[in-house]
């Protein structure tokens, strides 16, 4: 078996993701930090990809960089955010 046919047998698993609001996938088996997302319903095992090229991507959180992409993501628009602040409100002070 290919690192692929693990990767797509890990991703189709259901137990590998979460039943929140926001699905968030869990595999350390799977080598991708980024996979694509899971666009369908329910427990149903799929037998390919999705085909739609807009269905997004989730973080693989089981992969040792996950955590890292995750706090990037999220940090790098707070920190221009909080930048902006900092530079229209010292605007003509400096």
């Amino acid at each position: 078996m290919t690192q692929d046919d693990i990767n797509f047998h890990e991703w189709a698993n259901p137990e590998n993701w979460s039943d929140s609001l926001i699905r968030t996938y869990f595999s350390k088996r799977d080598d991708r930090v980024f996979v694509p997302n899971r666009p369908w319903i329910g427990n149903t095992y799929p037998k390919s990809y999705p085909t739609i090229s807009f269905s997004g991507t989730k973080i693989n959180f089981g992969h040792r960089r996950g955590g890292t992409w995750f706090l990037v993501l999220w940090l790098l628009p707070i920190a221009g955010f909080f930048t902006i602040l900092l530079i229209t409100t010292f605007k003509g002070q400096i």
